[in-house]
């Protein structure tokens, strides 16, 4: 893979590796930069949480061909119970109210969905994941992006995602004044 992608995501957690598989998985060159090392990330002990996972979250996770390697860990929702502290009120969502019978969606460990997050990283060619690293700092200038590694390397990028809301911000600030492919983004990281 070249050093140039259309799209660099900061932080690769499930999200944004999940956004750089289903970017990647259309054709983009896409980089993901993480502080955390991949071998500890995979470890079993890293997340004990679980994460509910939506039926319209799982049809992203089918399209992107995840579900196949999650679904024998998966374990459905059937029934969601709503209340509010000590009210008699309450709502019930069942599955079997819906015409199709599908579950409401799945609870899988997150431990399960990144161990098929980061297989599915690995075999996309036009996929990098770079990491440990960290975002040092952000600037935006009309030049090429250019993302800065050590040890010394560059990235040339067209956009940046990332979970400080920096597209949102882009968008407040900068969309008004330049045109949106005039506009790219520096980044530096440190190791």
């Amino acid at each position: 893979m070249s050093d140039d992608v259309e799209l660099l995501i900061a932080g690769g957690g499930l999200i944004g590796q999940l956004l750089g598989v289903a970017c990647a998985g259309s054709g983009l060159a896409v980089a993901i930069v993480d502080r955390q090392d991949p071998a500890a990330l995979l470890a079993d002990d890293f997340d004990g949480r679980s994460s509910a996972i939506s039926y319209g979250s799982h049809k992203v996770l089918d399209a992107v061909r995840l579900w196949q390697e999650i679904a024998p860990d998966a374990e459905p929702i059937r029934e969601i119970r709503v209340a509010d502290g000590d009210s008699p009120l309450f709502l019930h969502y069942d599955h079997r109210e819906l015409e199709s019978g599908v579950p409401l969606g799945y609870i899988v460990e997150n431990r399960i969905l990144r161990r098929g997050l980061i297989d599915r990283v690995r075999s996309l060619p036009n996929l990098q994941f770079l990491a440990p690293l960290a975002v040092e700092s952000v600037s935006i200038t009309l030049m090429p992006t250019l993302l800065m590694v050590k040890p010394v390397r560059r990235l040339a990028m067209k956009v940046i995602n990332s979970s400080v809301r920096l597209l949102d911000w882009y968008e407040r600030s900068w969309c008004r004044h330049f045109p949106a492919d005039s506009i790219r983004y520096q980044l530096r990281v440190k190791k």
